[in-house]
């Protein structure tokens, strides 16, 4: 039987302390803690998104964590109207 594959779709949810590494200490962002976001793209994505990242001196991982901030507040704009 073939595999089927789903749409990847980000999940903005709380972890609760229990569940965060006890060897790790906390990283925290500009928006609170961070937390791993485990997640495969296509190499091509992530080769251009390393890119746009080197050419503008950002780290990937606020590259991305803008990005999904963004698809969500557009996402949200559109189920308003």
């Amino acid at each position: 039987m073939a595999a089927t594959h789903l749409p990847a779709r980000p999940c903005l949810v709380e972890v609760p302390r229990a569940y965060a590494s006890r060897r790790r200490p906390e990283s925290r962002g500009p928006a609170g803690p961070l937390v791993r976001l485990a997640t495969r793209v296509p190499r091509s994505l992530r080769q251009c998104v390393r890119l746009v990242c080197v050419e503008q001196g950002r780290e990937m991982q606020h590259f991305i964590a803008e990005a999904i901030r963004e698809y969500l507040r557009r996402r949200d704009k559109r189920a308003e109207t």
